[in-house]
């Protein structure tokens, strides 16, 4: 047993596994990475990515994400999920919650919330990597503003 940590040599506290371990029939294990916007500044403590009043306005894009893999000799290796090319390719704005100002939501029967610029791509919460017995690789990600807009990532062994 010993103490790993894959991204970078200092221990960051704004650094969190996002959700549960994967070990596939060879023994690795695979496991999501995510760093919030964590800071003692109330203008840019921005954790999940929503604004720092929680409004979508002055969104903080989070920090980065990874996906680890241990190998079962020990071998540790990661991919930042800024790096991971999508298809069909990532948009560029997204939908954004409606602002608390309009509330009670939906303003109109008619009305759309605001349209952003979509901040980067990172793992879903509580979602474990999947592998296949080929050692294809799938993650659900997410791009907030908006948590509900799953993407599915696949890479090969």
């Amino acid at each position: 047993m010993r103490r790993v940590n894959p991204v970078g040599n200092t221990i960051d506290p704004s650094r969190f596994v996002s959700g549960p371990l994967t070990v596939d029939a060879r023994r690795n294990i695979y496991y999501n990475v995510l760093k919030l916007n964590i800071t003692n500044d109330l203008r840019t403590n921005d954790p999940w990515s929503f604004g720092s009043k929680f409004d979508g306005v002055s969104v903080m894009d989070t920090p980065d994400a990874w996906l680890v893999e241990i190998g079962s000799d020990g071998t540790i290796s990661t991919v930042s999920y800024k790096t991971l090319f999508y298809n069909p390719g990532a948009p560029a704005t997204c939908f954004a919650s409606f602002s608390t100002s309009t509330l009670p939501w939906a303003p109109s029967p008619t009305a759309t919330p605001r349209i952003v610029l979509c901040p980067s791509q990172r793992p879903g919460l509580n979602i474990t990597p999947a592998v296949a017995p080929d050692g294809t690789r799938q993650r659900e990600g997410t791009r907030q503003p908006e948590p509900h807009d799953n993407t599915r990532l696949n890479s090969s062994a």
